[in-house]
């Protein structure tokens, strides 16, 4: 026989979220999730509007903004660096700020 837990009148406590403050490296100017629009992935270029793509990127990934920017018709293009270390330029419009330095 098994004996039932009555409820308990005084709902537990649950922690409070607490703000963690987010350690840019010194080179880096903020901090940036992927998010491709229409696609799954974003593409990080070797130069900006560059030809040759030296990543594919999932979104929802973090990458680090660089100090690097350049327009180019439209659109900003923006120096990332990887979780991997490696670094590459992408469009502004693929990137969404999460964290920008003070």
């Amino acid at each position: 026989t098994s004996t039932a837990v009555p409820p308990s009148a005084t709902p537990a406590l649950l922690a409070s979220p607490t703000a963690t403050a987010i350690q840019l490296p010194a080179d880096a100017v903020a901090l940036a999730a992927v998010q491709a629009q229409d696609a799954v992935n974003g593409r990080v270029r070797d130069l900006p509007n560059g030809d040759v793509v030296i990543a594919v990127v999932p979104n929802g990934t973090q990458v680090w903004v660089l100090q690097g920017q350049q327009a180019i018709g439209n659109v900003v293009w923006m120096e990332v660096r990887l979780p991997d270390g490696q670094t590459g330029w992408m469009a502004d419009f693929l990137l969404k700020i999460i964290y920008t330095r003070p």
